[in-house]
């Protein structure tokens, strides 16, 4: 989900200048085991830059090179649903919620999820 951020105290290197943060839940095993090693939140890029292909491929050369960029790299399966991007839904905007990216999760099934908890517009 793409989130407003409101808390001044997150820095222009994490929020841009469109003062938004992008969030996650995995659902890889390994990335759930680091992330509550590291406190119950950690901060990463994407291996998928926009614009591009998604990268759900494990064998794709495009990882390799990612990877010699980074501190920590995890190899193998991205969880239950390999092979396909994750869904990206924008909440940035009070009034209505958005779909950015269709991916392994239906943005119907996450409207559906959050039209239970929320009075927020979704489609």
């Amino acid at each position: 989900m793409i989130l407003p951020v409101i808390d001044a105290a997150i820095p222009l290197e994490l929020a841009g200048f469109e003062r938004t943060l992008a969030v996650r839940q995995p659902s890889h095993d390994c990335c759930l085991r680091l992330i509550s090693a590291c406190g119950g939140s950690l901060i990463g890029t994407s291996a998928n830059i926009s614009g591009e292909a998604p990268l759900t491929d494990p064998l794709d050369r495009r990882l390799a090179d990612l990877a010699t960029q980074a501190d920590f790299f995890v190899i193998g399966s991205c969880g239950k649903e390999a092979g396909l991007p994750s869904t990206v839904i924008d909440a940035t905007k009070e009034e209505k919620v958005t779909v950015v990216r269709e991916g392994a999760i239906s943005g119907e099934r996450i409207f559906s999820y959050l039209e239970k908890t929320s009075k927020t517009d979704f489609s």
